[in-house]
């Protein structure tokens, strides 16, 4: 899971930049709000998962993101991961 969320980041970050967990999506990535949802929404679809507004509004950096798609995958049913 977190391979995916590399590889999405990576693709949509300019200039490329190293992916730690650390990393701010907006002072440290170069994300502004409309990347921030394109990535969201690419994340939604290479997981097959419906993420609400109120989780997102709290990922400032890459473990956020971490952590909310693992919390997210740990409150569904085995049989829609």
């Amino acid at each position: 899971m977190r391979d995916i969320i590399n590889q999405l980041l990576m693709s949509l970050q300019t200039p490329r930049r190293s992916i730690t967990a650390d990393k701010r999506l907006v002072e440290d990535l170069g994300f502004d709000s409309l990347k921030v949802m394109e990535f969201i929404a690419r994340l939604e679809d290479e997981l097959g998962v419906t993420i609400s507004l109120k989780r997102i509004a709290g990922v400032r950096t890459v473990g956020d993101i971490y952590k909310m798609v693992e919390e997210h995958l740990a409150t569904q049913p085995a049989t829609t991961r």
